[in-house]
Protein backbone atom coordinates (compact mmCIF):
# COMPACT_ATOMS: atom_id res chain seq x y z
CA UNK A 1 0.00 0.00 0.00
CA UNK A 2 1.37 3.58 -1.10
CA UNK A 3 2.45 5.07 2.58
CA UNK A 4 0.64 8.31 1.38
CA UNK A 5 -2.49 6.41 1.32
CA UNK A 6 -2.17 5.03 4.56
CA UNK A 7 -1.58 8.70 5.99
CA UNK A 8 -3.94 10.19 4.37
CA UNK A 9 -6.93 7.39 4.19
CA UNK A 10 -8.04 8.17 7.74
CA UNK A 11 -8.32 11.89 6.98
CA UNK A 12 -10.04 11.12 3.65
CA UNK A 13 -12.65 9.17 5.47
CA UNK A 14 -13.30 11.91 7.89
CA UNK A 15 -14.57 14.39 5.59
CA UNK A 16 -16.23 11.86 3.79
CA UNK A 17 -18.47 11.11 7.06
CA UNK A 18 -18.46 14.62 8.02
CA UNK A 19 -19.95 15.58 4.52
CA UNK A 20 -21.98 13.07 4.53
CA UNK A 21 -23.94 13.38 8.19
CA UNK A 22 -23.94 17.09 7.05
CA UNK A 23 -26.65 16.11 4.33
CA UNK A 24 -27.94 13.31 5.76
CA UNK A 25 -30.45 15.25 8.05
CA UNK A 26 -31.93 18.31 6.62
CA UNK A 27 -35.01 20.64 7.53
CA UNK A 28 -36.48 23.83 5.65
CA UNK A 29 -37.81 26.94 7.31
CA UNK A 30 -39.43 30.18 5.62
CA UNK A 31 -38.05 33.02 6.33
CA UNK A 32 -38.44 37.02 5.65
CA UNK A 33 -42.14 36.69 5.00
CA UNK A 34 -45.29 38.09 6.31
CA UNK A 35 -46.56 35.31 7.60
CA UNK A 36 -45.70 31.70 8.38
CA UNK A 37 -46.95 30.47 5.03
CA UNK A 38 -45.11 32.48 2.71
CA UNK A 39 -41.56 33.48 2.81
CA UNK A 40 -37.89 33.02 1.46
CA UNK A 41 -37.12 29.22 1.06
CA UNK A 42 -34.15 28.28 3.83
CA UNK A 43 -32.65 24.52 3.77
CA UNK A 44 -30.49 23.51 7.05
CA UNK A 45 -28.00 20.77 7.63
CA UNK A 46 -27.27 18.87 10.51
CA UNK A 47 -24.27 20.70 11.46
CA UNK A 48 -26.39 23.71 11.47
CA UNK A 49 -25.61 25.67 8.21
CA UNK A 50 -28.35 27.27 7.12
CA UNK A 51 -28.58 28.41 2.96
CA UNK A 52 -30.84 29.63 0.76
CA UNK A 53 -32.04 27.79 -2.84
CA UNK A 54 -31.50 29.75 -6.14
CA UNK A 55 -34.24 30.11 -8.19
CA UNK A 56 -33.32 28.64 -11.72
CA UNK A 57 -36.20 26.44 -12.43
CA UNK A 58 -37.98 26.70 -9.61
CA UNK A 59 -41.69 25.97 -9.90
CA UNK A 60 -45.05 24.24 -8.12
CA UNK A 61 -43.53 21.20 -8.15
CA UNK A 62 -40.71 21.98 -5.93
CA UNK A 63 -42.63 24.30 -3.61
CA UNK A 64 -44.69 21.69 -2.85
CA UNK A 65 -42.01 19.89 -1.29
CA UNK A 66 -40.89 22.55 1.06
CA UNK A 67 -44.69 22.76 1.97
CA UNK A 68 -45.21 18.90 2.72
CA UNK A 69 -42.05 19.33 4.54
CA UNK A 70 -43.44 22.78 7.05
CA UNK A 71 -46.89 19.99 7.46
CA UNK A 72 -48.78 21.87 4.85
CA UNK A 73 -51.17 20.31 2.00
CA UNK A 74 -49.21 22.35 -0.79
CA UNK A 75 -47.96 25.03 -2.60
CA UNK A 76 -49.86 27.44 -3.36
CA UNK A 77 -47.15 29.32 -5.69
CA UNK A 78 -43.44 29.33 -5.95
CA UNK A 79 -42.12 32.44 -6.12
CA UNK A 80 -38.94 33.22 -7.87
CA UNK A 81 -36.44 35.98 -6.84
CA UNK A 82 -37.84 36.61 -3.57
CA UNK A 83 -34.28 37.39 -2.69
CA UNK A 84 -33.33 38.98 1.05
CA UNK A 85 -31.04 35.67 2.33
CA UNK A 86 -27.51 35.51 3.33
CA UNK A 87 -24.92 32.80 4.19
CA UNK A 88 -24.49 30.24 1.69
CA UNK A 89 -26.47 28.86 -1.30
CA UNK A 90 -27.15 25.33 -1.13
CA UNK A 91 -29.41 24.24 -3.84
CA UNK A 92 -29.32 25.07 -7.50
CA UNK A 93 -31.42 23.90 -11.02
CA UNK A 94 -33.78 21.77 -9.03
CA UNK A 95 -36.31 19.76 -11.03
CA UNK A 96 -38.23 17.83 -8.26
CA UNK A 97 -41.30 15.69 -8.95
CA UNK A 98 -43.08 17.00 -5.85
CA UNK A 99 -43.10 13.82 -4.05
CA UNK A 100 -39.97 13.92 -2.37
CA UNK A 101 -39.69 14.20 1.23
CA UNK A 102 -36.94 17.34 1.02
CA UNK A 103 -35.65 19.57 -1.85
CA UNK A 104 -32.22 17.14 -1.23
CA UNK A 105 -33.65 14.51 -2.94
CA UNK A 106 -34.91 16.38 -5.83
CA UNK A 107 -32.78 15.94 -9.22
CA UNK A 108 -31.06 18.99 -9.95
CA UNK A 109 -26.96 20.39 -8.98
CA UNK A 110 -24.73 19.73 -6.36
CA UNK A 111 -24.82 20.55 -2.73
CA UNK A 112 -23.16 24.53 -2.82
CA UNK A 113 -22.60 24.62 -6.93
CA UNK A 114 -24.48 27.54 -8.33
CA UNK A 115 -24.15 30.47 -10.29
CA UNK A 116 -27.18 32.60 -8.40
CA UNK A 117 -27.04 35.58 -6.09
CA UNK A 118 -29.37 36.30 -3.32
CA UNK A 119 -31.30 38.53 -5.29
CA UNK A 120 -32.22 35.11 -6.63
CA UNK A 121 -33.10 33.23 -3.85
CA UNK A 122 -36.26 31.14 -4.45
CA UNK A 123 -39.58 31.62 -2.18
CA UNK A 124 -42.51 29.89 -1.55
CA UNK A 125 -46.15 30.37 -0.18
CA UNK A 126 -47.93 27.12 1.48
CA UNK A 127 -51.79 26.27 1.41
CA UNK A 128 -53.09 26.29 4.71
CA UNK A 129 -55.75 23.62 3.76
CA UNK A 130 -57.01 21.08 6.41
CA UNK A 131 -56.79 18.31 3.91
CA UNK A 132 -54.16 16.52 1.47
CA UNK A 133 -53.59 13.66 -0.91
CA UNK A 134 -50.38 11.02 -0.06
CA UNK A 135 -49.45 8.06 -0.31
CA UNK A 136 -50.40 7.72 -4.27
CA UNK A 137 -49.25 7.41 -7.58
CA UNK A 138 -49.40 10.96 -7.97
CA UNK A 139 -50.98 14.67 -5.97
CA UNK A 140 -54.35 13.56 -7.55
CA UNK A 141 -54.62 10.13 -6.23
CA UNK A 142 -53.89 8.89 -2.87
CA UNK A 143 -54.64 8.74 0.94
CA UNK A 144 -56.87 11.33 2.12
CA UNK A 145 -55.46 13.00 5.57
CA UNK A 146 -57.24 15.95 7.39
CA UNK A 147 -55.92 18.14 9.93
CA UNK A 148 -56.66 19.14 13.29
CA UNK A 149 -55.34 21.05 16.05
CA UNK A 150 -52.26 20.73 14.00
CA UNK A 151 -52.24 16.95 13.69
CA UNK A 152 -52.83 15.20 10.71
CA UNK A 153 -54.57 11.98 10.74
CA UNK A 154 -56.68 9.90 8.07
CA UNK A 155 -60.60 9.44 7.13
CA UNK A 156 -62.14 6.12 7.64
CA UNK A 157 -64.26 4.65 4.46
CA UNK A 158 -67.29 4.02 6.29
CA UNK A 159 -70.56 5.42 3.66
CA UNK A 160 -67.34 7.55 2.07
CA UNK A 161 -69.13 8.34 -1.40
CA UNK A 162 -68.23 10.16 -4.41
CA UNK A 163 -69.73 13.69 -2.89
CA UNK A 164 -67.15 13.39 0.24
CA UNK A 165 -64.23 12.88 -2.45
CA UNK A 166 -65.56 16.27 -4.28
CA UNK A 167 -65.01 18.28 -1.12
CA UNK A 168 -61.93 17.09 -0.79
CA UNK A 169 -60.65 17.51 -4.38
CA UNK A 170 -62.53 20.80 -5.00
CA UNK A 171 -60.89 21.79 -1.51
CA UNK A 172 -57.38 21.20 -3.08
CA UNK A 173 -58.47 22.97 -6.07
CA UNK A 174 -59.52 20.53 -8.79
CA UNK A 175 -62.47 20.32 -10.08
CA UNK A 176 -63.99 17.65 -8.71
CA UNK A 177 -63.41 13.80 -7.86
CA UNK A 178 -63.12 11.38 -10.62
CA UNK A 179 -63.42 8.34 -7.69
CA UNK A 180 -64.07 7.86 -4.10
CA UNK A 181 -61.47 4.41 -3.23
CA UNK A 182 -62.65 2.81 -0.16
CA UNK A 183 -59.87 0.63 2.23
CA UNK A 184 -56.93 2.65 0.43
CA UNK A 185 -55.30 1.63 3.30
CA UNK A 186 -51.70 2.96 4.78
CA UNK A 187 -52.21 5.63 6.61
CA UNK A 188 -50.57 6.11 10.64
CA UNK A 189 -51.19 8.44 13.40
CA UNK A 190 -54.99 8.97 14.41
CA UNK A 191 -58.02 8.29 12.74
CA UNK A 192 -60.27 11.48 12.85
CA UNK A 193 -63.26 11.24 10.86
CA UNK A 194 -65.69 8.72 10.32
CA UNK A 195 -68.88 8.08 8.98
CA UNK A 196 -69.33 11.01 6.98
CA UNK A 197 -72.26 12.06 5.15
CA UNK A 198 -71.24 15.25 2.77
CA UNK A 199 -73.64 16.69 0.17
CA UNK A 200 -70.24 17.63 -2.13
CA UNK A 201 -70.58 21.46 -1.58
CA UNK A 202 -69.12 21.64 1.97
CA UNK A 203 -65.53 23.81 2.39
CA UNK A 204 -63.89 21.14 4.16
CA UNK A 205 -64.82 17.51 5.53
CA UNK A 206 -64.94 18.79 9.00
CA UNK A 207 -68.52 20.32 7.95
CA UNK A 208 -70.18 17.59 6.68
CA UNK A 209 -72.43 15.10 8.92
CA UNK A 210 -70.87 12.74 10.53
CA UNK A 211 -69.09 11.10 13.79
CA UNK A 212 -67.45 13.32 16.39
CA UNK A 213 -63.67 14.11 15.49
CA UNK A 214 -61.77 10.85 16.89
CA UNK A 215 -64.79 8.81 17.24
CA UNK A 216 -64.48 5.71 14.85
CA UNK A 217 -64.52 1.89 14.58
CA UNK A 218 -61.90 1.34 12.04
CA UNK A 219 -58.26 0.43 11.29
CA UNK A 220 -56.09 2.03 8.98
CA UNK A 221 -56.84 -0.87 6.49
CA UNK A 222 -59.97 1.44 5.82
CA UNK A 223 -58.30 4.77 5.32
CA UNK A 224 -60.28 6.05 2.60
CA UNK A 225 -58.47 7.41 -0.70
CA UNK A 226 -59.68 9.22 -3.56
CA UNK A 227 -58.95 10.38 -7.16
CA UNK A 228 -59.32 14.09 -8.48
CA UNK A 229 -60.40 14.79 -11.78
CA UNK A 230 -57.56 16.99 -13.49
CA UNK A 231 -59.76 19.15 -15.77
CA UNK A 232 -58.75 22.54 -16.27
CA UNK A 233 -61.90 24.27 -15.89
CA UNK A 234 -64.14 24.65 -12.73
CA UNK A 235 -67.20 26.77 -11.68
CA UNK A 236 -66.88 29.13 -8.55
CA UNK A 237 -68.69 32.12 -7.00
CA UNK A 238 -72.56 30.93 -7.98
CA UNK A 239 -75.34 29.75 -5.49
CA UNK A 240 -74.63 25.98 -6.74
CA UNK A 241 -71.66 24.18 -8.70
CA UNK A 242 -73.70 24.29 -11.81
CA UNK A 243 -73.72 27.83 -12.31
CA UNK A 244 -70.97 30.43 -11.51
CA UNK A 245 -67.85 32.24 -13.47
CA UNK A 246 -65.91 29.88 -15.10
CA UNK A 247 -62.45 29.47 -13.97
CA UNK A 248 -59.41 27.06 -16.12
CA UNK A 249 -56.27 25.99 -14.91
CA UNK A 250 -52.98 26.76 -17.15
CA UNK A 251 -49.32 25.50 -15.78
CA UNK A 252 -50.54 24.74 -12.22
CA UNK A 253 -52.47 28.52 -12.03
CA UNK A 254 -56.26 29.52 -12.24
CA UNK A 255 -57.48 32.13 -14.28
CA UNK A 256 -60.52 33.38 -15.77
CA UNK A 257 -62.21 33.60 -18.86
CA UNK A 258 -63.24 37.11 -20.95
CA UNK A 259 -67.11 37.00 -22.25
CA UNK A 260 -66.01 38.80 -25.80
CA UNK A 261 -67.73 36.52 -27.86
CA UNK A 262 -68.83 33.92 -25.41
CA UNK A 263 -71.60 31.89 -26.18
CA UNK A 264 -73.56 28.82 -25.81
CA UNK A 265 -71.08 26.29 -27.64
CA UNK A 266 -68.61 27.88 -25.08
CA UNK A 267 -70.56 26.95 -22.33
CA UNK A 268 -71.15 23.42 -23.84
CA UNK A 269 -67.61 22.47 -23.57
CA UNK A 270 -67.36 23.80 -20.16
CA UNK A 271 -70.25 22.00 -18.64
CA UNK A 272 -69.50 18.64 -20.65
CA UNK A 273 -65.84 18.72 -19.13
CA UNK A 274 -67.19 18.51 -15.73
CA UNK A 275 -69.56 15.56 -16.58
CA UNK A 276 -72.84 17.52 -17.13
CA UNK A 277 -74.96 16.80 -20.54
CA UNK A 278 -74.71 20.48 -21.67
CA UNK A 279 -74.97 23.89 -21.00
CA UNK A 280 -78.22 25.46 -20.40
CA UNK A 281 -77.47 29.06 -20.39
CA UNK A 282 -74.17 31.08 -20.69
CA UNK A 283 -73.97 34.21 -18.63
CA UNK A 284 -72.01 37.67 -19.43
CA UNK A 285 -70.20 40.25 -17.30
CA UNK A 286 -70.54 37.87 -14.35
CA UNK A 287 -67.48 39.33 -12.89
CA UNK A 288 -65.96 38.54 -9.52
CA UNK A 289 -62.77 37.14 -10.77
CA UNK A 290 -59.08 37.39 -9.06
CA UNK A 291 -55.73 36.44 -10.77
CA UNK A 292 -55.21 36.24 -14.62
CA UNK A 293 -57.43 36.45 -17.30
CA UNK A 294 -56.56 33.46 -19.65
CA UNK A 295 -58.84 33.21 -22.70
CA UNK A 296 -60.73 35.58 -24.43
CA UNK A 297 -62.20 35.85 -28.06
CA UNK A 298 -63.41 31.91 -28.12
CA UNK A 299 -64.88 30.17 -30.62
CA UNK A 300 -65.69 27.06 -29.70
CA UNK A 301 -68.20 24.64 -32.38
CA UNK A 302 -68.97 22.70 -28.37
CA UNK A 303 -67.41 19.25 -29.40
CA UNK A 304 -63.66 20.40 -28.09
CA UNK A 305 -62.64 18.57 -25.00
CA UNK A 306 -61.68 21.52 -23.64
CA UNK A 307 -61.36 25.86 -23.94
CA UNK A 308 -57.74 25.35 -24.51
CA UNK A 309 -58.77 23.51 -27.70
CA UNK A 310 -61.13 26.05 -28.90
CA UNK A 311 -60.06 29.14 -31.73
CA UNK A 312 -59.07 32.25 -30.00
CA UNK A 313 -56.13 34.63 -28.99
CA UNK A 314 -53.30 32.98 -27.34
CA UNK A 315 -53.01 32.03 -23.31
CA UNK A 316 -52.88 35.26 -21.35
CA UNK A 317 -53.59 37.90 -24.36
CA UNK A 318 -56.86 39.46 -23.64
CA UNK A 319 -58.31 43.05 -23.12
CA UNK A 320 -60.80 42.98 -20.42
CA UNK A 321 -61.22 43.52 -16.61
CA UNK A 322 -62.61 41.02 -13.97
CA UNK A 323 -66.13 42.38 -14.55
CA UNK A 324 -66.32 40.68 -17.79
CA UNK A 325 -65.28 37.24 -16.41
CA UNK A 326 -67.49 34.69 -18.26
CA UNK A 327 -69.98 32.67 -16.27
CA UNK A 328 -72.32 29.72 -17.01
CA UNK A 329 -75.28 27.54 -16.25
CA UNK A 330 -74.71 23.71 -16.67
CA UNK A 331 -77.91 21.26 -17.08
CA UNK A 332 -77.92 18.72 -14.70
CA UNK A 333 -80.08 16.42 -16.93
CA UNK A 334 -78.92 12.71 -15.86
CA UNK A 335 -78.63 11.71 -20.06
CA UNK A 336 -76.15 12.86 -22.52
CA UNK A 337 -74.82 12.14 -25.93
CA UNK A 338 -71.04 12.03 -26.67
CA UNK A 339 -69.00 10.10 -29.32
CA UNK A 340 -70.80 11.50 -32.15
CA UNK A 341 -70.31 14.14 -34.87
CA UNK A 342 -72.59 16.40 -33.34
CA UNK A 343 -74.87 17.63 -30.41
CA UNK A 344 -77.77 15.82 -31.77
CA UNK A 345 -76.29 12.34 -32.44
CA UNK A 346 -73.97 10.31 -29.95
CA UNK A 347 -73.96 7.42 -27.10
CA UNK A 348 -76.25 7.66 -24.88
CA UNK A 349 -74.77 7.65 -21.12
CA UNK A 350 -76.67 8.25 -18.08
CA UNK A 351 -75.61 9.47 -14.66
CA UNK A 352 -76.32 7.51 -11.79
CA UNK A 353 -75.04 7.64 -8.11
CA UNK A 354 -72.78 10.44 -9.52
CA UNK A 355 -71.22 7.95 -12.22
CA UNK A 356 -71.84 7.73 -16.11
CA UNK A 357 -72.31 4.65 -17.75
CA UNK A 358 -73.80 3.17 -20.72
CA UNK A 359 -76.72 2.00 -21.91
CA UNK A 360 -76.98 -1.53 -23.59
CA UNK A 361 -79.43 -1.58 -26.93
CA UNK A 362 -81.55 -4.75 -26.28
CA UNK A 363 -84.92 -3.66 -26.84
CA UNK A 364 -83.56 -0.26 -27.55
CA UNK A 365 -85.92 1.61 -30.36
CA UNK A 366 -87.46 4.98 -31.16
CA UNK A 367 -89.35 5.48 -27.94
CA UNK A 368 -86.49 4.91 -25.56
CA UNK A 369 -84.67 7.45 -28.42
CA UNK A 370 -87.52 9.80 -27.77
CA UNK A 371 -87.07 9.96 -24.02
CA UNK A 372 -83.09 10.93 -24.37
CA UNK A 373 -84.09 13.42 -27.00
CA UNK A 374 -86.80 15.24 -25.10
CA UNK A 375 -84.97 15.18 -22.28
CA UNK A 376 -81.98 17.29 -24.16
CA UNK A 377 -84.38 19.96 -25.49
CA UNK A 378 -84.81 18.51 -28.71
CA UNK A 379 -88.38 17.57 -30.21
CA UNK A 380 -87.93 13.76 -30.51
CA UNK A 381 -85.30 10.85 -31.90
CA UNK A 382 -85.19 10.28 -35.76
CA UNK A 383 -83.37 7.02 -35.35
CA UNK A 384 -82.42 4.79 -32.33
CA UNK A 385 -79.07 3.49 -32.90
CA UNK A 386 -77.91 -0.22 -32.05
CA UNK A 387 -74.51 -0.99 -31.42
CA UNK A 388 -73.11 2.72 -31.27
CA UNK A 389 -70.35 0.95 -29.24
CA UNK A 390 -67.13 2.91 -28.10
CA UNK A 391 -68.46 3.48 -24.09
CA UNK A 392 -65.77 2.99 -20.95
CA UNK A 393 -66.82 2.28 -17.21
CA UNK A 394 -70.44 0.75 -16.23
CA UNK A 395 -73.43 -0.43 -18.15
CA UNK A 396 -76.04 0.58 -16.37
CA UNK A 397 -79.31 0.09 -17.55
CA UNK A 398 -80.82 -2.98 -20.29
CA UNK A 399 -83.73 -4.25 -21.77
CA UNK A 400 -85.66 -0.91 -21.34
CA UNK A 401 -88.87 -1.05 -22.23
CA UNK A 402 -90.31 3.06 -22.56
CA UNK A 403 -93.67 4.78 -24.37
CA UNK A 404 -91.93 7.69 -25.01
CA UNK A 405 -93.35 9.96 -22.92
CA UNK A 406 -91.43 9.29 -19.40
CA UNK A 407 -89.48 12.35 -18.31
CA UNK A 408 -85.87 10.08 -18.20
CA UNK A 409 -85.13 6.88 -19.19
CA UNK A 410 -84.76 5.55 -15.20
CA UNK A 411 -88.93 5.51 -15.18
CA UNK A 412 -89.06 3.08 -18.21
CA UNK A 413 -89.52 -0.65 -17.59
CA UNK A 414 -86.34 -2.14 -17.22
CA UNK A 415 -83.32 -4.27 -15.63
CA UNK A 416 -82.66 -2.83 -12.20
CA UNK A 417 -79.86 -0.29 -12.43
CA UNK A 418 -76.21 -2.41 -13.38
CA UNK A 419 -78.03 -5.55 -14.45
CA UNK A 420 -77.28 -6.70 -17.82
CA UNK A 421 -75.64 -9.25 -19.89
CA UNK A 422 -74.02 -6.49 -22.78
CA UNK A 423 -70.97 -5.40 -23.40
CA UNK A 424 -69.81 -2.12 -24.84
CA UNK A 425 -69.87 -2.90 -28.30
CA UNK A 426 -73.49 -3.40 -28.09
CA UNK A 427 -73.97 0.49 -26.40
CA UNK A 428 -77.09 2.42 -27.51
CA UNK A 429 -77.36 5.42 -29.43
CA UNK A 430 -79.34 8.05 -30.75
CA UNK A 431 -79.83 11.03 -33.09
CA UNK A 432 -82.55 13.61 -32.60
CA UNK A 433 -83.86 16.30 -34.54
CA UNK A 434 -84.41 20.22 -33.11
Amino acid sequence: MDRRWSVCAPIFLCLVCWFSSSFASTSVRLAGGSNPLRGRVEVGLSDGTWGTVCDDYWDIRDATVVCRQLGYAKASSAIPRYGGGRGPILLDNLECTGQESDLFRCQGGRVGVHNCEHSEDAGVECDNSKVRIVGGPSEMRGRVEVRHNGVWGTVCDDSWDINDGHVVCRQLGYAKASSAIQSYGGGRGPILLDDLKCTGQESNLFRCRGGRVGVHNCRHSEDAGVECDPSSARIVGGPSEMRGRVEVRHNGVWGTVCDDSWDINDGHVVCRQLGYAKATRVIQRYGGGRGPILLDNLECTGQESDLFGCQGNRVGMHNCGHLEDAGVECDLSRVRLVGGPSEMKGRVEVLHDGVWGTVCDDSWDLNAGTVVCRQLGFSTAILAIQRFGGGKGRILLDNLRCNGLESNLFQCSRNPVGDHDCSHSEDAGVQCVR
